[in-house]
């Protein structure tokens, strides 16, 4: 049965994981593709003539900042209890940066579509586990003024140009698209998989600085359950859930029902004990740890 995983809100979807410069420990499987509104890359090398050296300085601090938040919120806060053994391997992590000058959603998913067909090869490949493997795809303003020595200044850039509204409702839109795919590929009984159907293979979440939950308030500590230093949508192989939330004893609805209680009530008793403001603090630790290392 398919579910569509809207029913299961991990927030991490870690479960559920960037943009796009590709950062890995080879050069392996490049792809690039240039538009006057975006630029795409997955690349390692820094000479690339294709990216300009402030955005790919840019890209750099920002897949730098991911982890860290990876490391130092969500794993360290607990927020999804499967984080670690993606953290643990970095060959299981892959960061996309794209680069866009307004929030479109065509670009949001092309890039998005080819990270989540990277990060099926790979699993089909035996390159990662298809239980921790990951792929992030963050947005980054395409200007010749972007911040690329400030990650405050950077985080707010994005924050501004990319709304929270504007972003959640082109995601919403995304998902369904990624939703309508896998309920296809459930009726058609079809393994087959391209970026065209990459929703049938995929789980997709989104991430935004300034998240926040319908009926909260934006200092609400819930709230940082969903916030992430840039704009960013997750994407892990959909068989990761299944396994995660599989109980022999319950229907894969009640499963996952279940395991999204759990983790939803453990991460509120968590981020209200710490509140909005120590939460701030940490968010803006994240990115001031940075800034020193730049300086250094």
């Amino acid at each position: 049965m398919v579910y569509r995983h809207s029913h299961i809100p991990l927030p991490f979807l870690f479960l559920p994981i960037f943009r796009l410069i590709t950062y890995s420990t080879s050069l392996v499987d490049q792809t690039v593709y240039y538009s006057r509104s975006s630029l795409l890359v997955s690349v390692t090398d820094p000479t690339h003539a294709i990216c300009p050296t402030h955005l790919f300085n840019c890209a750099s601090m920002a897949q730098c900042i991911t982890d860290k938040w990876s490391h130092n919120f969500v794993r360290h806060l607990n927020l999804c209890p499967w984080a670690a053994g993606s953290l643990e391997n970095e060959e299981s992590m892959r960061h996309h940066i794209l680069f866009l000058r307004d929030l479109d959603r065509t670009e949001v998913e092309k890039a998005v579509r080819l990270a989540g067909s990277e990060l099926i090869n790979r699993i089909d490949e035996g390159k990662v586990s298809e239980r921790h493997g990951i792929s992030f795809v963050t947005i980054l303003p395409n200007f010749d003024d972007v911040e690329s020595k400030d990650p405050s200044a950077l985080s707010s850039q994005a924050g501004n140009l990319f709304e929270y509204g504007n972003f959640h409702t082109m995601f919403l839109e995304l998902e369904n698209a990624f939703l309508d795919e896998a309920d296809n590929a459930f009726l058609d009984k079809t393994d087959s998989v391209s970026s065209g159907d990459i929703g049938s293979k995929t789980i997709i979440a989104a991430f935004h600085p300034r998240w926040t939950f319908a009926g909260t308030s934006s200092r609400d500590a819930i709230n940082y359950e969903k916030r992430s230093p840039f704009p960013t949508i997750s994407i892990v192989s959909s068989k990761t859930i299944d396994e995660l939330t599989h109980n022999d004893d319950l229907t894969t609805d009640e499963s996952s029902a279940a395991v999204t209680v759990a983790v939803a009530e453990h991460n509120e008793q968590v981020l209200e004990k710490i509140g909005g403001s120590g939460l701030q603090r940490l968010m803006d630790g994240i990115l001031l740890h940075n800034r020193k290392e730049l300086e250094e």
